[in-house]
C-alpha cells in the first residue's frame, strides 16, 4: 500500500485530511484512466493475442485492484475535455479526435462508474466499445446504446436529463465547426440565430401564435446584423430581385408584411406573397434559417390577426414554397455544412410548416449526415403529425434501413394505436437495428396488443434482439414473460445458448416471476450433487442471478448462504446478487 495513502485513509477527520485522502485516491484513479486510454489505443495497433496488448489489460486489472483496496466504487465525472474523480482532474485532452472525455460527453454520459468486482470480461467489453467510438468514427449506435446492449454488472453510467445552459453552449461549440464567411472572412455566428426563437408556432393548430420579441426583430434589424455566406442571387428568379443590401432586404420584408396585413387588392397580395416566398427561399439558401423562420412565424400569425383581411391564399402560397422539396433540401445542406446553431435554427424553421411537409422531411432523413440533425428532424416530424402516424406508414418500405429505423422511432414517439400492427411488422425486418427500434417503439406504446409482437422477438435469430425482447416483455407483461422464460429454461435448446444469454433469461425469470419463480430457482440453487460439480456449478450460478432479481428476503437469505460457498463462481455470483439488491447487510 502507498504509505501516503495508507496514512490518510483510516479514521480521517477534518478538511485537511479529507483533501489529502481525495488527492491520494485521485492519483490512483488517474492511473486507472491513463492505462485505460493506453489500452484503447493498443487495440488499434495490436491483435488481441499480442503480448503487448495483453500486458496492457493485465496492467489495467492491477490499477483497478490498487484503487479497490481503498474504495468500493470508482466514479469518473465527464466534462467535454476532461474526466474528474471527486473534483480532481484525472484526464485532459483539448483535441477533438481520440478524445475519451468528448466521446462520452457528446452522447449525454456524465459519469462512468466501476464497481469493485469488475471482471476482465467486462473491461474487455468496455474497451471494445471505446475502440468503436474512438478516432472520430461515426457509429450506427451511440455509446449509450452499446453500453446498454452489454448490460455490464459492474460498469454503470449516468446520463444527463436536462442540459444546463453552459453544457448546451459547450456541446454546440464541440459538435459544429464554424464556417468562415466569404464576405468578410469572419466566423458566422449561427448560434445566436439558433436561439432567436423562444416560442414555435405551428400554423394548423387552433391556438394563436406566440411570437417572441427576438422573432419580431429578426426580419429587419436582426437580418442586417447577421453575416451570411455568399450566394448567387440569380438563383432566385422572378419579378422580385433580391437587393445586395441586407438592411434593404429587411425593410422590404417589413413592407411586404404590411401590404399583406392591410391590403385589400387580391392581385397585389398575390404578387407580394410571391415576393415574400422568394425572400424566405433566399434566406434558406444563404444559410440564414433563423431569419427565414422569423418571416414564416409572422406570416403564419397573419391568419390570426384581427386587422388582417383574407390572407389565406397568400399564406398558403408562402407556406407551399417554404415546404417545397428543393427548399427543404437546401435547409438540410445548411445543417450538413456544420454551421454553429444550424440544427436549432432548422428546427425553428421546420416547426413553422405543417404536416404536408412530412414527405420532404422524411426524404431529408435519407440525406442528413449528422446523427443529432436526424434526431432533431424526427422530433419535428413527430410533432407535425399531431398523434397521427398514418402519413409515415408508406415509408416503412423505404429501401434504406436507417430511414426505416427513423420512421419506426417516430411512430413510437407519436403513439398512434392505429399504427401498432405496422410497428409490429417491423419486428421481422431484415435489419437488426430496425427490429430493435421496433421493440423500443412497441414498449413505448404500453398496449396489450403489442405483447404478441414482443413475444415473437424472443425467438429472433440475433441474440441481442432476443435479450432486448426479454427485457421489454418482462416490463410490459410480467405474467406472460414468466411463462415464456420458464419454457425457455426447461427447453432442449437452452443448454446450447451462450452463458450471457442464459444469465439474462434467469435474471428476467426472477424479475418477472417474483414469488412464483422462487421455488424453481431455489431448487436449482440448492443442487450440489456430482452432476452439478461436473457441470461447473453452472445451474447454481444462473439460479443466483435469478434469485437476486426477485428482490425477495427469502432469496437474499439463500444468496447469503451461497456467499460462503467453496465454489468461486457460486460465491462471486451470490456476492454480486447481494450487492445489486442491497441485501448484503440484512
Amino acid at each position: 500500500m502507498d504509505d501516503a495513502l495508507g496514512s490518510v485513509l483510516p479514521d480521517y477527520d477534518g478538511r485537511e485530511k479529507d483533501a489529502e485522502r481525495i488527492k491520494a485516491l485521485a492519483a490512483l484513479a488517474r492511473d486507472v484512466v491513463m492505462v485505460l486510454v493506453k489500452t484503447v489505443k493498443a487495440t488499434k495497433i495490436y491483435l488481441p493475442n499480442n503480448p503487448i496488448y495483453q500486458k496492457f489489460h493485465e496492467e489495467l486489472g492491477e490499477r483497478f485492484g490498487a484503487f479497490f483496496e481503498h474504495e468500493e466504487r470508482l466514479g469518473i465525472q465527464v466534462r467535454p475535455h476532461e474526466l474528474a474523480f471527486m473534483g480532481q482532474q484525472v484526464y485532459e485532452n483539448l483535441e477533438r479526435d481520440d478524445n475519451l472525455a468528448l466521446m462520452f460527453f457528446r452522447d449525454g454520459i456524465r459519469e462512468i462508474c466501476f464497481e469493485k468486482g469488475v471482471t476482465p470480461y467486462e473491461t474487455r467489453g468496455f474497451i471494445d466499445i471505446l475502440r468503436q467510438g474512438s478516432g472520430g468514427m461515426e457509429l450506427d449506435d451511440d455509446l449509450v446504446t452499446l453500453l446498454w446492449d452489454r448490460d455490464f454488472t459492474n460498469i454503470t453510467y449516468t446520463l444527463t436529463e436536462e442540459e444546463t445552459e453552459e453544457e448546451a453552449a459547450e456541446e454546440a461549440a464541440l459538435m459544429y465547426e464554424i464556417i468562415p464567411s466569404s464576405a468578410g472572412g469572419e466566423d458566422m455566428q449561427g448560434a445566436e440565430a439558433g436561439t432567436a426563437f423562444t416560442a414555435a408556432f405551428r400554423p394548423d393548430t387552433d391556438r394563436p401564435p406566440v411570437v417572441s420579441d427576438a422573432v419580431r426583430s429578426t426580419s429587419a434589424s436582426g437580418a442586417a446584423e447577421m453575416p451570411v455566406p455568399y450566394i448567387d442571387y440569380q438563383a432566385i428568379r422572378g419579378t422580385f430581385s433580391a437587393p445586395d443590401d441586407l438592411a434593404l432586404l429587411g425593410e422590404l420584408t417589413e413592407i411586404f408584411h404590411e401590404v399583406l396585413l392591410t391590403g385589400r387588392d387580391s392581385g397585389l397580395s398575390e404578387t407580394v406573397a410571391d415576393s415574400m416566398a422568394r425572400v424566405v427561399e433566399l434566406y434558406v439558401r444563404r444559410g440564414d434559417l433563423a431569419s427565414a423562420a422569423g418571416i414564416l412565424a409572422r406570416v403564419n400569425g397573419l391568419a390570426y390577426d384581427p386587422l388582417a383581411g383574407d390572407v389565406r391564399d397568400a399564406v398558403e402560397l408562402i407556406q407551399g414554397r417554404a415546404r417545397s422539396a428543393d427548399v427543404v433540401v437546401a435547409a438540410g445542406e445548411v445543417i450538413d455544412r456544420g454551421v454553429a446553431g444550424s440544427i436549432e435554427a432548422a428546427v425553428s424553421y421546420f416547426m413553422q410548416l405543417d404536416d404536408r411537409a412530412v414527405p420532404e422531411l422524411v426524404g431529408l432523413l435519407d440525406a442528413l449526415q449528422d446523427r443529432r440533425a436526424r434526431k432533431a428532424a424526427c422530433d419535428v416530424v413527430a410533432e407535425l403529425c399531431h398523434g397521427r402516424g398514418a402519413p409515415l406508414l408508406p415509408y416503412l418500405s423505404h429501401p434504406h434501413w436507417y430511414v426505416v429505423r427513423n420512421v419506426v422511432m417516430m411512430l413510437g414517439m407519436i403513439k398512434d394505436p392505429e399504427t401498432l400492427p405496422a410497428i409490429g411488422g417491423a419486428v421481422s425486418h431484415p435489419e437488426t437495428k430496425v427490429r430493435r427500434e421496433a421493440l423500443t417503439a412497441l414498449a413505448s406504446m404500453k398496449a396489450e396488443a403489442a405483447v404478441p409482437y414482443i413475444e415473437q422477438a424472443l425467438s429472433d435469430p440475433a441474440r441481442p434482439i432476443r435479450m432486448v425482447a426479454g427485457r421489454v416483455l418482462a416490463e410490459a407483461a410480467p405474467g406472460r414473460a414468466y411463462r415464456a422464460f420458464m419454457a425457455m429454461v426447461s427447453g432442449k435448446d437452452f443448454d446450447g445458448l451462450l452463458t450471457d444469454e442464459k444469465k439474462e433469461i434467469y435474471t428476467l425469470l426472477g424479475r418477472a416471476g417474483g414469488g412464483k419463480a422462487l421455488p424453481f430457482l431455489a431448487e436449482r440453487f440448492k443442487k450440489k450433487g456430482l452432476l452439478e460439480r461436473l457441470k461447473g456449478d453452472g445451474d447454481r450460478v444462473l439460479a443466483a442471478y435469478g434469485l437476486a432479481a426477485t428482490g425477495l428476503p427469502e432469496a437474499a437469505e439463500l444468496l447469503r448462504e451461497g456467499a460462503k460457498s467453496g465454489s468461486d463462481a457460486v460465491r462471486q455470483a451470490c456476492e454480486t446478487g447481494l450487492k445489486r439488491t442491497g441485501g448484503a447487510g440484512q
